[in-house]
Protein backbone atom coordinates (compact mmCIF):
# COMPACT_ATOMS: atom_id res chain seq x y z
CA UNK A 1 0.00 0.00 0.00
CA UNK A 2 1.57 3.04 -1.05
CA UNK A 3 4.59 2.46 -2.60
CA UNK A 4 8.35 1.65 -0.81
CA UNK A 5 11.04 3.22 0.57
CA UNK A 6 14.72 3.15 0.66
CA UNK A 7 16.20 3.79 3.69
CA UNK A 8 13.74 5.27 5.70
CA UNK A 9 14.66 7.50 8.34
CA UNK A 10 14.03 10.37 10.43
CA UNK A 11 15.96 13.93 11.66
CA UNK A 12 14.03 15.34 14.82
CA UNK A 13 15.15 19.22 15.37
CA UNK A 14 13.77 20.06 18.78
CA UNK A 15 14.27 23.11 20.79
CA UNK A 16 13.62 24.00 24.22
CA UNK A 17 14.10 27.56 26.12
CA UNK A 18 17.51 27.87 27.92
CA UNK A 19 17.24 31.41 29.02
CA UNK A 20 14.01 33.11 29.03
CA UNK A 21 13.42 36.73 30.00
CA UNK A 22 13.40 37.53 33.56
CA UNK A 23 14.03 34.47 34.75
CA UNK A 24 16.27 33.57 37.53
CA UNK A 25 18.82 30.94 37.93
CA UNK A 26 17.12 28.39 39.76
CA UNK A 27 14.75 28.71 36.83
CA UNK A 28 17.52 28.72 34.08
CA UNK A 29 18.99 25.51 35.79
CA UNK A 30 15.51 23.80 36.05
CA UNK A 31 15.42 24.33 32.08
CA UNK A 32 19.12 22.63 31.31
CA UNK A 33 17.79 19.71 33.60
CA UNK A 34 14.93 19.36 31.59
CA UNK A 35 16.62 19.63 28.37
CA UNK A 36 19.56 16.95 29.02
CA UNK A 37 16.90 14.77 30.94
CA UNK A 38 15.94 14.59 27.17
CA UNK A 39 19.61 12.83 26.28
CA UNK A 40 20.51 11.63 29.30
CA UNK A 41 17.02 10.34 30.76
CA UNK A 42 18.48 6.98 32.31
CA UNK A 43 21.29 8.15 34.54
CA UNK A 44 21.17 8.14 38.13
CA UNK A 45 20.58 11.38 39.61
CA UNK A 46 24.30 11.05 40.72
CA UNK A 47 25.88 10.74 37.19
CA UNK A 48 22.80 13.30 36.01
CA UNK A 49 24.41 16.02 38.25
CA UNK A 50 28.04 15.78 37.35
CA UNK A 51 26.94 15.56 33.57
CA UNK A 52 24.84 18.91 34.21
CA UNK A 53 27.93 20.28 35.78
CA UNK A 54 30.54 19.47 33.26
CA UNK A 55 28.26 20.42 30.19
CA UNK A 56 26.72 23.73 32.02
CA UNK A 57 30.69 24.71 32.05
CA UNK A 58 30.62 24.04 27.97
CA UNK A 59 27.55 27.16 27.53
CA UNK A 60 28.41 30.64 26.76
CA UNK A 61 25.00 33.35 27.27
CA UNK A 62 27.02 35.31 24.98
CA UNK A 63 27.10 32.81 22.19
CA UNK A 64 24.91 32.01 19.24
CA UNK A 65 26.43 28.71 18.76
CA UNK A 66 28.45 25.80 20.76
CA UNK A 67 28.71 22.21 20.43
CA UNK A 68 27.85 20.82 23.85
CA UNK A 69 29.71 17.58 23.71
CA UNK A 70 33.32 17.31 23.26
CA UNK A 71 32.28 14.09 20.93
CA UNK A 72 30.00 16.13 19.03
CA UNK A 73 27.97 13.51 18.73
CA UNK A 74 26.52 10.76 21.15
CA UNK A 75 26.13 7.54 19.32
CA UNK A 76 22.72 5.33 20.33
CA UNK A 77 23.78 1.88 21.64
CA UNK A 78 24.21 -0.78 19.03
CA UNK A 79 22.93 -1.80 16.82
CA UNK A 80 20.68 0.85 16.38
CA UNK A 81 21.71 3.54 13.88
CA UNK A 82 20.93 6.71 15.41
CA UNK A 83 22.73 9.67 17.68
CA UNK A 84 21.96 12.66 19.41
CA UNK A 85 23.78 16.21 18.14
CA UNK A 86 23.36 19.03 21.07
CA UNK A 87 23.65 22.51 20.78
CA UNK A 88 23.41 25.68 22.36
CA UNK A 89 21.44 28.74 20.03
CA UNK A 90 21.99 31.83 22.28
CA UNK A 91 19.39 31.30 24.47
CA UNK A 92 18.02 28.61 23.63
CA UNK A 93 19.02 24.86 23.21
CA UNK A 94 19.28 22.65 19.51
CA UNK A 95 18.73 18.91 19.30
CA UNK A 96 18.99 17.21 16.73
CA UNK A 97 18.36 13.52 17.05
CA UNK A 98 19.16 11.02 13.73
CA UNK A 99 17.74 7.98 13.51
CA UNK A 100 17.71 5.27 11.01
CA UNK A 101 16.71 2.10 12.37
CA UNK A 102 18.92 -0.75 13.53
CA UNK A 103 21.82 -1.62 11.30
CA UNK A 104 22.50 -5.17 9.79
CA UNK A 105 24.49 -7.93 11.27
CA UNK A 106 27.52 -6.51 8.84
CA UNK A 107 27.38 -3.10 10.68
CA UNK A 108 25.91 -1.56 8.11
CA UNK A 109 22.31 0.56 7.34
CA UNK A 110 19.68 -1.10 6.16
CA UNK A 111 19.42 -0.46 1.72
CA UNK A 112 16.81 -2.75 1.33
CA UNK A 113 13.25 -1.40 0.15
CA UNK A 114 10.86 -1.00 3.09
CA UNK A 115 7.33 -1.13 2.03
CA UNK A 116 4.81 1.59 3.37
CA UNK A 117 2.17 -0.23 5.42
CA UNK A 118 -0.54 -0.01 8.16
CA UNK A 119 -1.93 -3.21 8.54
CA UNK A 120 -0.79 -5.19 10.69
CA UNK A 121 1.18 -2.26 12.11
CA UNK A 122 2.55 1.11 10.46
CA UNK A 123 5.63 0.69 8.94
CA UNK A 124 8.34 1.92 8.48
CA UNK A 125 8.34 5.63 9.99
CA UNK A 126 6.20 5.03 13.16
CA UNK A 127 8.53 2.70 14.69
CA UNK A 128 11.61 4.93 13.75
CA UNK A 129 9.39 8.21 15.47
CA UNK A 130 8.32 5.76 18.55
CA UNK A 131 12.03 5.02 19.40
CA UNK A 132 12.88 8.60 19.25
CA UNK A 133 10.06 9.48 21.19
CA UNK A 134 10.57 6.72 23.93
CA UNK A 135 14.22 7.68 23.50
CA UNK A 136 13.18 11.44 25.15
CA UNK A 137 10.97 9.80 27.49
CA UNK A 138 8.13 11.45 25.43
CA UNK A 139 9.53 15.10 26.32
CA UNK A 140 8.55 17.71 23.40
CA UNK A 141 10.41 21.03 22.73
CA UNK A 142 8.98 23.97 24.98
CA UNK A 143 10.15 25.78 22.02
CA UNK A 144 8.92 23.64 19.14
CA UNK A 145 10.12 20.78 17.16
CA UNK A 146 10.43 19.86 13.17
CA UNK A 147 10.28 16.13 12.25
CA UNK A 148 12.04 15.54 8.63
CA UNK A 149 11.58 12.17 7.29
CA UNK A 150 13.35 11.37 4.06
CA UNK A 151 14.35 8.36 1.97
CA UNK A 152 14.05 7.77 -1.55
CA UNK A 153 11.63 6.00 -3.90
CA UNK A 154 11.78 1.91 -4.40
CA UNK A 155 11.09 2.16 -8.03
CA UNK A 156 12.89 4.20 -11.05
CA UNK A 157 9.53 4.94 -12.71
CA UNK A 158 7.33 6.31 -10.12
CA UNK A 159 5.81 9.65 -11.59
CA UNK A 160 5.29 12.40 -9.33
CA UNK A 161 1.83 12.32 -8.60
CA UNK A 162 2.77 9.19 -7.24
CA UNK A 163 5.47 10.60 -5.14
CA UNK A 164 3.33 13.00 -3.44
CA UNK A 165 0.74 10.11 -2.63
CA UNK A 166 3.28 8.17 -1.45
CA UNK A 167 4.78 11.34 0.87
CA UNK A 168 0.85 11.13 2.01
CA UNK A 169 0.91 8.02 3.42
CA UNK A 170 4.62 8.74 5.08
CA UNK A 171 2.61 11.75 6.81
CA UNK A 172 0.14 9.71 8.18
CA UNK A 173 2.45 7.54 9.57
CA UNK A 174 3.79 10.26 12.16
CA UNK A 175 0.95 12.27 13.37
CA UNK A 176 -2.63 11.16 14.69
CA UNK A 177 -5.61 11.94 12.85
CA UNK A 178 -3.86 12.88 9.77
CA UNK A 179 -5.47 15.22 7.22
CA UNK A 180 -3.04 16.08 4.65
CA UNK A 181 -5.54 18.71 2.86
CA UNK A 182 -5.99 20.40 6.28
CA UNK A 183 -2.19 20.46 7.53
CA UNK A 184 -0.30 20.78 3.73
CA UNK A 185 1.64 24.29 3.40
CA UNK A 186 3.32 23.66 0.39
CA UNK A 187 5.83 21.62 -1.75
CA UNK A 188 9.36 22.71 -2.39
CA UNK A 189 12.06 20.97 -4.65
CA UNK A 190 16.25 20.38 -2.85
CA UNK A 191 19.00 18.92 -4.19
CA UNK A 192 17.08 16.52 -6.45
CA UNK A 193 14.32 15.92 -4.31
CA UNK A 194 10.67 16.60 -3.45
CA UNK A 195 10.19 18.73 0.45
CA UNK A 196 6.72 18.54 1.11
CA UNK A 197 6.08 21.12 4.02
CA UNK A 198 3.24 20.46 7.01
CA UNK A 199 1.52 21.64 9.86
CA UNK A 200 -0.30 19.19 12.51
CA UNK A 201 -1.82 20.94 15.37
CA UNK A 202 -4.55 18.95 17.24
CA UNK A 203 -8.17 20.13 17.99
CA UNK A 204 -8.04 23.22 20.29
CA UNK A 205 -11.34 21.69 22.67
CA UNK A 206 -10.27 21.48 26.26
CA UNK A 207 -6.65 22.43 25.73
CA UNK A 208 -4.78 25.20 27.14
CA UNK A 209 -2.09 27.22 25.19
CA UNK A 210 0.89 25.60 26.30
CA UNK A 211 -0.88 21.93 25.67
CA UNK A 212 -1.82 23.26 22.21
CA UNK A 213 1.81 24.49 21.48
CA UNK A 214 3.42 21.38 23.09
CA UNK A 215 1.30 18.97 20.84
CA UNK A 216 1.60 20.60 17.46
CA UNK A 217 4.33 19.39 15.02
CA UNK A 218 6.05 20.38 12.14
CA UNK A 219 6.55 17.19 9.50
CA UNK A 220 8.56 17.46 6.39
CA UNK A 221 8.92 14.74 4.02
CA UNK A 222 11.84 14.73 1.88
CA UNK A 223 11.27 11.68 -0.89
CA UNK A 224 14.52 11.40 -3.29
CA UNK A 225 14.39 9.75 -6.49
CA UNK A 226 15.70 6.44 -7.24
CA UNK A 227 18.19 7.07 -9.53
CA UNK A 228 20.23 8.79 -6.56
CA UNK A 229 22.73 6.97 -4.74
CA UNK A 230 21.71 6.33 -1.10
CA UNK A 231 25.39 7.23 0.21
CA UNK A 232 25.19 10.48 -1.66
CA UNK A 233 21.27 11.31 -0.57
CA UNK A 234 22.47 10.64 3.11
CA UNK A 235 25.54 13.44 2.21
CA UNK A 236 23.06 15.75 0.75
CA UNK A 237 20.58 15.81 4.06
CA UNK A 238 24.09 15.96 6.19
CA UNK A 239 25.30 18.91 4.18
CA UNK A 240 22.00 20.94 5.61
CA UNK A 241 21.89 19.94 9.12
CA UNK A 242 23.75 23.31 9.90
CA UNK A 243 21.13 25.26 8.35
CA UNK A 244 18.00 23.12 9.14
CA UNK A 245 19.14 23.65 13.01
CA UNK A 246 19.10 27.24 12.62
CA UNK A 247 16.35 27.70 9.95
CA UNK A 248 13.71 25.81 12.15
CA UNK A 249 15.05 27.35 14.98
CA UNK A 250 14.18 30.90 13.40
CA UNK A 251 11.02 29.70 12.52
CA UNK A 252 9.91 28.08 16.02
CA UNK A 253 11.04 30.88 17.88
CA UNK A 254 8.74 33.25 15.36
CA UNK A 255 5.66 30.93 16.14
CA UNK A 256 6.59 30.69 20.16
CA UNK A 257 6.95 34.31 20.45
CA UNK A 258 3.23 34.60 18.53
CA UNK A 259 1.93 31.99 21.24
CA UNK A 260 3.95 34.05 24.38
CA UNK A 261 2.47 37.02 22.72
CA UNK A 262 -1.33 35.69 22.54
CA UNK A 263 -1.40 34.82 26.18
CA UNK A 264 0.11 37.87 27.71
CA UNK A 265 -2.18 39.71 25.43
CA UNK A 266 -4.99 37.66 26.60
CA UNK A 267 -4.00 38.42 30.50
CA UNK A 268 -3.49 42.46 29.64
CA UNK A 269 -7.00 42.21 28.70
CA UNK A 270 -8.41 40.99 31.15
CA UNK A 271 -6.82 43.18 33.13
CA UNK A 272 -7.75 46.47 31.24
CA UNK A 273 -11.31 45.42 31.41
CA UNK A 274 -10.66 45.29 34.91
CA UNK A 275 -9.76 48.73 35.03
CA UNK A 276 -12.88 50.36 34.19
CA UNK A 277 -14.03 49.23 37.87
CA UNK A 278 -11.42 51.24 39.41
CA UNK A 279 -12.11 54.23 37.10
CA UNK A 280 -15.70 53.93 38.54
CA UNK A 281 -15.26 53.73 41.81
CA UNK A 282 -12.44 56.89 41.78
CA UNK A 283 -15.39 59.07 39.82
CA UNK A 284 -17.82 58.34 42.78
CA UNK A 285 -15.03 60.31 45.30
CA UNK A 286 -16.09 63.83 44.97
CA UNK A 287 -19.59 62.99 45.39
CA UNK A 288 -18.30 60.83 48.75
CA UNK A 289 -15.84 63.64 49.81
CA UNK A 290 -18.98 66.33 49.52
CA UNK A 291 -20.96 63.83 52.00
CA UNK A 292 -18.49 63.46 54.47
CA UNK A 293 -18.30 59.88 53.97
CA UNK A 294 -14.41 59.45 52.59
CA UNK A 295 -12.67 56.50 54.53
CA UNK A 296 -8.73 57.46 54.20
CA UNK A 297 -8.13 53.86 55.08
CA UNK A 298 -10.21 52.07 52.08
CA UNK A 299 -8.90 54.68 49.48
CA UNK A 300 -5.37 54.03 50.63
CA UNK A 301 -6.24 50.23 49.98
CA UNK A 302 -7.41 51.21 46.61
CA UNK A 303 -4.32 52.71 45.93
CA UNK A 304 -2.17 50.16 46.92
CA UNK A 305 -4.27 47.76 44.80
CA UNK A 306 -4.20 50.06 41.96
CA UNK A 307 -0.01 50.36 41.84
CA UNK A 308 -0.30 46.50 42.23
CA UNK A 309 -2.09 46.49 39.23
CA UNK A 310 0.04 49.47 37.37
CA UNK A 311 3.10 47.33 37.88
CA UNK A 312 1.89 44.09 36.59
CA UNK A 313 0.38 45.90 33.73
CA UNK A 314 3.50 47.53 32.97
CA UNK A 315 5.66 44.12 33.31
CA UNK A 316 3.51 42.27 31.20
CA UNK A 317 3.65 44.88 28.10
CA UNK A 318 6.69 45.05 28.37
CA UNK A 319 7.51 41.40 27.87
CA UNK A 320 4.63 42.21 24.65
CA UNK A 321 7.04 44.35 23.20
CA UNK A 322 9.85 42.46 23.64
CA UNK A 323 8.44 39.31 21.97
CA UNK A 324 7.36 41.50 19.22
CA UNK A 325 11.28 42.58 18.97
CA UNK A 326 12.24 39.06 19.30
CA UNK A 327 9.51 37.72 16.49
CA UNK A 328 10.96 40.46 14.16
CA UNK A 329 14.62 39.33 14.49
CA UNK A 330 13.83 35.92 14.04
CA UNK A 331 11.93 36.42 10.92
CA UNK A 332 14.75 38.84 9.79
CA UNK A 333 17.23 35.46 10.26
CA UNK A 334 14.98 33.21 8.83
CA UNK A 335 14.95 35.00 5.60
CA UNK A 336 18.16 35.35 5.61
CA UNK A 337 19.12 32.08 6.33
CA UNK A 338 16.48 30.36 3.56
CA UNK A 339 18.49 32.92 1.12
CA UNK A 340 21.64 31.18 1.95
CA UNK A 341 20.18 27.86 1.72
CA UNK A 342 18.78 28.78 -1.85
CA UNK A 343 22.64 30.21 -3.02
CA UNK A 344 24.69 27.63 -1.61
CA UNK A 345 22.73 24.27 -2.42
CA UNK A 346 21.41 24.00 -5.80
CA UNK A 347 18.87 22.66 -7.85
CA UNK A 348 16.12 24.01 -5.72
CA UNK A 349 12.79 25.59 -5.48
CA UNK A 350 11.91 26.75 -1.78
CA UNK A 351 8.99 28.88 -2.23
CA UNK A 352 6.45 26.98 -0.06
CA UNK A 353 9.63 26.93 2.40
CA UNK A 354 9.64 31.35 1.70
CA UNK A 355 5.93 32.06 2.77
CA UNK A 356 6.62 31.74 6.35
CA UNK A 357 9.04 35.10 6.33
CA UNK A 358 8.78 36.82 2.36
CA UNK A 359 8.06 40.20 3.76
CA UNK A 360 6.90 40.67 -0.19
CA UNK A 361 4.24 38.06 0.00
CA UNK A 362 1.20 39.22 1.35
CA UNK A 363 0.24 35.94 2.62
CA UNK A 364 3.59 36.04 5.10
CA UNK A 365 3.22 34.09 8.42
CA UNK A 366 5.72 36.10 10.15
CA UNK A 367 4.72 39.45 8.89
CA UNK A 368 1.07 38.69 10.00
CA UNK A 369 1.90 37.38 12.98
CA UNK A 370 4.09 40.81 13.95
CA UNK A 371 1.47 42.50 13.22
CA UNK A 372 -1.21 41.05 14.72
CA UNK A 373 0.87 41.43 18.26
CA UNK A 374 2.14 44.68 17.31
CA UNK A 375 -1.87 45.81 17.03
CA UNK A 376 -2.53 44.24 20.44
CA UNK A 377 0.24 46.43 22.15
CA UNK A 378 -1.35 49.96 20.66
CA UNK A 379 -4.40 48.57 21.86
CA UNK A 380 -3.48 48.12 25.66
CA UNK A 381 -0.92 50.46 25.41
CA UNK A 382 -3.25 53.39 26.22
CA UNK A 383 -4.40 50.84 29.82
CA UNK A 384 -1.01 52.01 30.91
CA UNK A 385 -1.68 55.71 30.91
CA UNK A 386 -5.06 55.06 32.49
CA UNK A 387 -3.25 53.36 35.32
CA UNK A 388 -0.50 56.04 35.74
CA UNK A 389 -3.30 58.37 35.34
CA UNK A 390 -5.13 56.98 38.58
CA UNK A 391 -2.41 56.06 40.79
CA UNK A 392 -1.77 60.03 40.41
CA UNK A 393 -5.21 61.13 40.68
CA UNK A 394 -6.08 58.55 43.71
CA UNK A 395 -2.94 59.71 45.66
CA UNK A 396 -3.41 63.31 44.91
CA UNK A 397 -7.38 62.83 47.01
CA UNK A 398 -5.39 61.41 49.62
CA UNK A 399 -2.65 63.84 49.99
CA UNK A 400 -5.56 66.61 49.92
CA UNK A 401 -7.56 64.63 52.50
CA UNK A 402 -4.32 64.25 54.96
CA UNK A 403 -3.89 68.30 54.30
CA UNK A 404 -7.64 68.84 55.32
CA UNK A 405 -7.12 66.57 58.18
CA UNK A 406 -3.74 68.12 59.37
CA UNK A 407 -5.04 71.58 59.18
CA UNK A 408 -7.87 70.61 61.32
CA UNK A 409 -5.21 68.98 63.45
CA UNK A 410 -3.61 71.73 63.86
CA UNK A 411 -6.41 74.38 64.84
CA UNK A 412 -7.51 71.76 67.42
CA UNK A 413 -3.99 71.98 68.96
CA UNK A 414 -3.71 75.68 68.72
CA UNK A 415 -7.15 76.11 70.18
CA UNK A 416 -6.00 73.45 72.92
CA UNK A 417 -2.72 75.39 72.95
CA UNK A 418 -4.62 78.80 74.04
CA UNK A 419 -7.00 76.29 76.21
CA UNK A 420 -4.09 75.49 77.85
CA UNK A 421 -2.08 78.66 78.27
CA UNK A 422 -4.94 80.37 79.80
CA UNK A 423 -5.18 77.75 82.44
CA UNK A 424 -1.87 78.31 83.09
CA UNK A 425 -2.29 81.91 83.89
CA UNK A 426 -5.48 81.43 85.87
CA UNK A 427 -3.12 78.92 88.19
CA UNK A 428 -0.20 81.06 88.45
CA UNK A 429 -2.72 83.93 89.64
CA UNK A 430 -3.90 80.99 92.23
CA UNK A 431 -0.95 80.09 93.27
CA UNK A 432 -0.25 83.91 94.25
CA UNK A 433 -3.33 84.29 96.01
CA UNK A 434 -3.36 81.21 98.07
CA UNK A 435 0.94 80.28 98.64
CA UNK A 436 1.32 76.87 100.15
CA UNK A 437 1.09 76.12 103.68
CA UNK A 438 4.47 76.74 105.21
Amino acid sequence: MGGSIIYPSINLFVYDLKEGLGQDEKTIALNRRKFYRKIYGNLSEEFLSAALKSLQQRENSEADYIELLETRTLPFEDPENGQYYPVQLGDTYGLVVDYSGKLNPDGKANDDPQPIQFNPVPTPFAPLKQEIEQRLHQQTGSIGQTWLLFGKVADANTPSNDILELAKYCYAQVVPSPNWHRDFVGENSLLGGQLYELNYTPSPAGLTWEELHAKSDRILVWLFPYDIDTEAMKKSVKSLYFDFLCLFHYRHKVTWCYAQGRHLTAELKTEFVSLQKSVDRVAQIPDTVESGKLNLRNLEKTLAETLKTLADYTIKLNYLDAQIRTLKINSHNYETRLTQIADNHTPNNLQALQQFADRRNEHCTAKRYQQKLENDYEFLLPGLTILQNLTSTIGGIIDLEKAKNDRALNNTIAIAGVGLAVSGVAVSVATSDNPPPS
